[in-house]
């Protein structure tokens, strides 16, 4: 099995209000749940309006499975019109 925890680091450039981030922010954890069936949390950043990060972890049986679902989810990511991505990184690890 492979466990993989990555974090996605976002700026909402149009972002007025702490209200209008957690809508954009549990909106996009929404549809990363309901579409990959993975973890995912608001991992930081929860006092800044316009900056967040969000935490994502899943298990694989195997390396090939983990790279899929890995890609399925960067590039899910990098076609959202709603922010922009600061960071990207993801970990696997051998259990």
């Amino acid at each position: 099995m492979v466990c993989t925890v990555g974090t996605v680091t976002i700026h909402i450039p149009y972002a007025g209000s702490l209200k209008e981030k957690r809508r954009v922010i549990k909106s996009v954890i929404s549809r990363t749940i309901n579409k990959f069936s993975v973890s995912c949390i608001e991992a930081d950043y929860h006092d800044l309006w316009q900056k967040g990060m969000i935490g994502i972890g899943f298990v694989a049986s195997d390396y090939n499975q983990a790279d899929k679902i890995e890609s399925s989810i960067r590039s899910f990511y990098e076609a959202n019109e709603d922010f922009e991505i600061i960071d990207m990184n993801f970990e696997k690890f051998s259990v």
